[in-house]
């Protein structure tokens, strides 16, 4: 699996239904550097920890098209 990135908003958005939207994008950023979740990388970029044992809850962009085949 490739490296995956975001930035505060699409943290948000990839990952606020998991809190029932009860987040706002600050909450959500700084509960995900808190439990390691993101690593920040550069200005408003974060990296996902690929060791953290939730990231099987990332929504991918492509999900849609790899569940059709």
């Amino acid at each position: 699996m490739s490296n995956i990135t975001f930035t505060k908003k699409s943290l948000w958005v990839n990952q606020a239904p998991c809190f029932n939207f009860e987040l706002n994008e600050d909450e959500l950023l700084d509960k995900a550097l808190k439990e390691n979740f993101v690593i920040k990388i550069g200005e408003d970029l974060y990296k996902l920890n690929m060791d953290h044992g939730s990231f099987e809850n990332v929504r991918y962009k492509d999900e849609d098209t790899r569940n059709k085949n």
